[in-house]
């Protein structure tokens, strides 16, 4: 008779490929009504791990407004071309960038990954942590071990790929595996970029995601 069932030599999970990799577990018993009430707190808690290392700066919950002059005629990038009768207007930078205050953050980019894409190093970017990320997007998203970084998202059926858009052919697709801790921390809606700085006596530490 064969004997079925102990201990095999080799068999299960390889050490240090699970999920919590590098950390000690143990064995629990739980009634299976409460199974999808532990996941759902393991899943927060995974989330909650990954998005700690993101460190982007929360725009300004209720800005004082501060508007600047908006001319009704758009500006010809071509041939030069000017009107006498320029209707000003008021536009409130805050309000047309922002679509809410409280999910959106500023990253200041550091890389040259995705400079096609018109993303420069030290460009800084809005990102919505309340949108939904669809195919083709340009996202920032969090990779566990190896922390933040900010691509174009392709989805395809049964898997997402990282996109960099980069002269530089040092980078590389990325293709997130099934088994891999990732997500999507949020979805870039506004790259900001000064084209003339105005010097300052001081220098301030500036919070960057790697491109």
């Amino acid at each position: 008779m064969n004997a079925h069932g102990g201990r095999r030599p080799g068999a299960g999970r390889r050490p240090g490929t699970g999920r919590y990799q590098g950390e000690q577990t143990r064995v629990m018993r739980i009634p299976l009504a409460a199974v999808p009430v532990v996941d759902h707190v393991l899943e927060d808690f995974r989330k909650a791990q990954l998005t700690a290392q993101v460190t982007g700066r929360p725009v300004m919950r209720d800005p004082p407004k501060r508007s600047l002059g908006e001319f009704s005629v758009r500006v010809p990038a071509g041939s030069l071309g000017f009107t006498d009768d320029l209707a000003e207007d008021e536009c409130d930078l805050h309000e047309l960038l922002v679509r809410d205050s409280s999910t959106t953050y500023v990253y200041t980019v550091c890389g040259d990954s995705m400079d096609r894409a018109g993303i420069f190093d030290g460009d800084k970017v809005l990102v919505d942590r309340d949108l939904e990320a669809r195919d083709g997007d340009i996202v920032v998203a969090v990779l566990s071990g190896e922390g933040h970084t900010l691509k174009r998202l392709r989805i395809s059926q049964d898997h997402a790929t990282l996109i960099p858009e980069s002269s530089n052919p040092r980078h590389r697709p990325r293709r997130l595996r099934s088994d891999e801790e990732w997500l999507v921390w949020g979805v870039v809606t506004v790259v900001i970029r000064k084209l003339r700085s105005r010097p300052t006596a001081t220098t301030t530490k500036t919070v960057r995601s790697r491109a």
